[in-house]
């Protein structure tokens, strides 16, 4: 009864950072849409904390109800998984706060409306409804001061002009996303690792954002929580069968 006892204040354990894991992704998130990077970084962190001590709570719980098997299948999930190993060996590695990077490639634009006849006036004639997009792309060409987006081309990746806004009605909107990128690992007891930015998951491509990996993180774990919480039940029963 103690080894069920000791599990289920584990799996209890594992509930709370599993919700304080989400949270956090949500702030990452919310962060994003704001571009406020140090902030991201600053959660990541966190979720990177809270992720490693999921698991290890898991495999402890694990241990208590006696599932060798379902612990050694964590385990080499955790180990051989792309996304799984890069968020272990991130808060397992002295280099883990550097790790990550604010990427132009992962840099989004979007505008809200201040000024419904400024904007009207800008966008007059793109409002096909054949091509709904063609009122944005005349939006976004007038921003950047060019006549087409073939103009575009080949330019370095500016940000929309924000005077250019002011004339069009509108209030520019810039997010930006943590993407992962590849780092080594730096242990006294072994050489050192280089660990590879993750694009898979279960052998199911994966966006390569932190947020992102955050969101699957959670999703794994929470299955993996309710799986141990189904056996504790069942085992629970059992002995309470045997006792009476």
């Amino acid at each position: 009864m103690k080894k069920i006892g000791t599990a289920a204040s584990l799996l209890d354990r594992v509930e709370v950072l599993l919700r304080w894991a989400s949270v956090t992704g949500d702030d990452m998130s919310a962060n994003s849409q704001r571009a406020a990077m140090d902030d991201v970084e600053r959660l990541f962190a966190c979720c990177l904390a809270f992720l490693a001590s999921t698991s290890e709570l898991l495999l402890g719980a694990a241990g208590k109800l006696e599932m060798a098997t379902w612990q050694q299948e964590l385990l080499d999930l955790r180990n051989d998984d792309p996304m799984l190993s890069y968020l272990w060996a991130a808060r397992h590695t002295a280099t883990h706060d550097s790790l990550v990077t604010s990427d132009h490639a992962m840099v989004g634009v979007s505008f809200d409306i201040v000024d419904p006849l400024k904007y009207r006036l800008v966008t007059r004639g793109f409002r096909a409804e054949s091509d709904p997009s063609a009122e944005q792309l005349r939006l976004f060409c007038f921003l950047h001061g060019v006549a087409s987006m073939d103009e575009l081309k080949g330019r370095p990746e500016v940000k929309p002009s924000e005077i250019q806004a002011a004339k069009a009605g509108v209030a520019i909107k810039v997010s930006k996303s943590l993407g992962l990128r590849e780092f080594a690992t730096s242990t006294r007891s072994s050489k050192p690792r280089l660990i590879a930015a993750p694009t898979t998951h279960l052998g199911q491509a994966i966006p390569n954002v932190a947020e992102e990996t955050v969101t699957a993180a959670v999703a794994f774990y929470r299955a993996k929580h309710r799986e141990l919480v189904a056996a504790l039940a069942a085992e629970t029963s059992q002995t309470a069968t045997v006792i009476a």
